[in-house]
């Protein structure tokens, strides 16, 4: 029997998950695919067709993303590449950001019940976790098996039974087999952990410390542990066991990633994330941050280490918890290579310790007037909060003014899918019209034309560029024309910010085209 209070937390527990799977559902599809949700589509589209997927140690990350999208594939019945639709790629990210606000419900007892709530709030309506649980990559997936990490993490350090150890295990290879980063999590943790045991030694808790050992560390459990984690793992590296191979790359990636730390074209400064969550302002009009989050998460970091906690397994948790978000910003921080889902990672942390945080201050002994005034700038910001998610993830969803833009998709580039699809029907080839894509750079061009078979992709001028349509850059364009006697009509698209691509039309396909319009 659910006492009153338990029901309560449970119909506002449930009806802020449905909020935020309202906010990260609604439209998922309108905004134009990034290139590495159409690289990873591509890789999908080669395991539903050939049911064939091989690990590559240089890029594209680990399994994970691919095998988990299959039962969303079957459910929307698509049977090739050219069948996927990006609602169907998306569903895999929302479903992982709603179980994300969903899973927090199990830390209670490590951050109470009104501070389960708060984060769940924080992590609905977040303007960074809506964005990305809208994107068919990693690290919404990387995020949730972290938090199986702190969830089993936590259970076993208070009741050391066999079956959580297992779960942290799986958890652990889960995101093994995920993502290369998660090294950074797991040494983030790792070392929050130190530190705070070294404080709490310091501070003569030798006693208390000896106990928590000798009751809470099995060595065979972690034995068992690191067997299950590196099963979980090998199993997806290995393709199911058809391409072992997968199990030593997954150790070799990491010598090219430690080149890739350096950058290779995404280096940024150190105050990067200062900037992107604190105050992001580039062009007129529109200011974002997230202080919905940093500003708890920032008290909670003081507070937690300033009050006395009694619980010992708690104070190292949570001790643990709030230094772990700052460790992992910092360390991000440091490396010169940035991308704006990193800060996830992170900030996910800074929203645990966040709820913790609230949940203190309400039960503390502050003034009535304080804890209305604090209420009611809480309220505000996830007014804000709403607003900005309404902005970033509709009307500026791949504008360079939205703090989580990078490198996205123009949605100029969508007219050229529509041009070419009321142009290929003059051809008497349809969409199996010759198309020759002679250009630098262009991804996601085979994404958005996937239902076109006859299409070949070149960085430099072939022997024979001639085709019907003939897509290029405005910088090979010119070289282009005298190669192609001046034949086509040229159409100028824009492909991100600052990249164009121009279409090219063979005169006597335009000219039927044009016949008609």
């Amino acid at each position: 029997m659910v006492d009153k209070k338990t029901f309560i937390f449970l119909v506002l527990f449930l009806f802020v998950v449905t909020v935020g799977f309202v906010l990260r559902a609604w439209d998922a599809g309108v905004r134009p695919m990034h290139t590495d949700e159409a690289v990873h589509a591509t890789k999908l589209g080669y395991l539903i067709e050939q049911g064939e997927y091989k690990y590559d140690l240089t890029e594209y990350h680990g399994p994970t993303l691919y095998y988990l999208s299959l039962p969303f594939i079957w459910f929307s019945g698509a049977q090739s590449h050219a069948e996927l639709k990006e609602t169907t790629l998306r569903a895999l990210p929302i479903f992982f950001g709603v179980l994300l606000i969903g899973s927090t419900w199990f830390l209670r007892g490590l951050i109470g019940n009104g501070g389960m709530l708060f984060a769940v709030v924080l992590t609905a309506v977040s303007p960074i976790f809506v964005y990305y649980s809208r994107y068919y990559i990693h690290e919404m997936m990387l995020i949730v098996w972290m938090m199986g990490v702190f969830i089993c993490g936590w259970k076993y350090f208070c009741k050391p039974r066999l079956g959580w150890m297992v779960g942290l295990g799986v958890f652990t290879g889960l995101m093994f087999a995920s993502k290369e980063t998660w090294v950074l999590m797991g040494g983030a943790l790792g070392l929050a952990c130190i530190w705070v045991l070294l404080m709490e030694w310091k501070s003569g808790q030798f006693k208390e410390l000896a106990v928590i050992w000798r009751t809470g560390f099995q060595l065979w459990h972690w034995g068992v542990g690191v067997v299950v984690g590196l099963v979980v793992a090998f199993v997806f590296y290995s393709s199911f066991g058809k391409h072992p191979q997968g199990i030593v790359d997954s150790f070799l990636t990491y010598f090219s990633y430690v080149n890739r730390a350096e950058g290779q074209g995404h280096e940024k400064p150190w105050w990067y994330y200062v900037t992107l969550l604190g105050w992001y302002k580039n062009g007129p009009g529109f200011v974002f941050h997230e202080w919905i989050v940093l500003a708890p998460a920032f008290i909670g970091a003081i507070i937690v280490f300033l009050v006395k906690i009694e619980d010992a397994k708690k104070r190292i948790l949570l001790r643990t918890l709030a230094l772990y978000g700052w460790v992992l910003m910092a360390i991000y921080s440091v490396i010169p290579y940035k991308m704006p889902w990193l800060a996830l990672g992170f900030m996910h942390g800074f929203i645990l310790i966040s709820g913790w945080s609230a949940q203190f201050l309400w039960i503390s002994k502050i003034k009535w007037w304080w804890k209305a005034g604090i209420t009611l700038l809480f309220l505000a910001l996830v007014w804000q909060a709403v607003d900005f998610t309404r902005l970033t993830n509709h009307r500026l969803s791949s504008d360079v003014r939205n703090p989580y833009v990078y490198s996205h998709t123009s949605r100029d580039f969508l007219r050229l899918q529509k041009r070419l699809d009321a142009i290929a029907q003059y051809h008497e080839d349809g969409k199996e019209v010759l198309i020759k894509a002679i250009c630098e750079e262009y991804w996601p061009v085979p994404w958005y034309l996937r239902a076109y078979p006859n299409i070949g992709y070149w960085h430099s001028i072939p022997e024979n560029p001639d085709a019907p349509v003939v897509i290029t850059s405005p910088h090979m364009n010119d070289a282009l024309d005298i190669v192609l006697q001046d034949e086509y009509m040229s159409e100028v698209y824009g492909l991100r910010h600052g990249v164009f691509l121009v279409m090219k039309i063979r005169k006597d396909l335009w000219n039927k085209f044009i016949k008609d319009q």
